[in-house]
Parts: C-alpha cells; sequence; structure tokens
C-alpha cells in the first residue's frame, strides 16, 4: 500500500504497528483496507479496566495514515514515547502514550479500534511470559 513521491522517496497510505508478541493469523491487507480512512486508531478498554488511565487503550494494534502527518495527537503520542524512553524503566509506555494524547487533545483525530477485526493474535509463549512477568512485578500488574 505505497506509493512513490518525490525523487524516489516512498510514502505509506496507512501503517499497522503491531506489539512485538502478536502474531498475524493472515493477510492484513484486508484488515487495513477496513480501516484506511482512521487517521488515528488502537482499540480502546472497556468496563472496569478502563477506569485506570494507564488501562485505557491497548497498544497491541495502532493503525495510522498519511492524515496523522499533521495531527495534534499524533505529536503529543511522539512527544510522550520520545521521553519516556528516557527513562529507565518504561513498561505500558505505549499505552501512556495513547492516554496521554487523547488527554492532551480531547481525541482529536482518534477513533478507538473495537469495532474492526484484527488479523491477530498472541501466542501462548507471550501469555505465558507476561503472566510471569505480572508476579514478579505487581505495580505493572
Amino acid at each position: 500500500m505505497s506509493t512513490q513521491r518525490g525523487q524516489g522517496q516512498k510514502h505509506f497510505d496507512n501503517i499497522y504497528c503491531l506489539d512485538a508478541n502478536a502474531v498475524l493469523r493472515g493477510n492484513p491487507a484486508a484488515f487495513m483496507s477496513k480501516t484506511a480512512h482512521l487517521t488515528i486508531s488502537a482499540p480502546a478498554s472497556t468496563g472496569p479496566l478502563s477506569a485506570s488511565p494507564w488501562r485505557s487503550f491497548h497498544a497491541d494494534s495502532v493503525v495510522v495514515n498519511q492524515d496523522a502527518a499533521d495531527s495534534e495527537f499524533l505529536d503529543r503520542l511522539l512527544d510522550y514515547i520520545y521521553r519516556g524512553l528516557q527513562t529507565p524503566s518504561s513498561y505500558g509506555l505505549d499505552r501512556n502514550a495513547l492516554a496521554y494524547a487523547m488527554d492532551q487533545t480531547g481525541g482529536a483525530d482518534f477513533e478507538p479500534l473495537n469495532q474492526y477485526s484484527k488479523p491477530t493474535m498472541v501466542s501462548e509463549f507471550s501469555r505465558s511470559w507476561i503472566g510471569n512477568f505480572r508476579r514478579h512485578n505487581p505495580v505493572a500488574a
């Protein structure tokens, strides 16, 4: 889903970012076509988990299209990530950055990804690793 622009520079119409522990169940092309109109999108938490600001969003699947280049939401998101990567521990940085950008911009340019069926799943190894991490790091749970 890319096209050429200028002197050999490539740009992409949309980008699908996945957590390192996500496994694709198939070709994501249909999903990317269905979500191409979304400027910035990620799954939003529902129910009791959504009450905690750092659990308001999941960053396992994030969709971004070209319109985000001029987005205040993306600016705040990237600023938070940049600063967070300079700290010794940044567990949940991606989720926190989404919550921060939402808070700072009122959600302009953002739409929850919940209504779209993602072409991913979490591997069994990843579930075990996350469970072990949470057992040994109660603050992160």
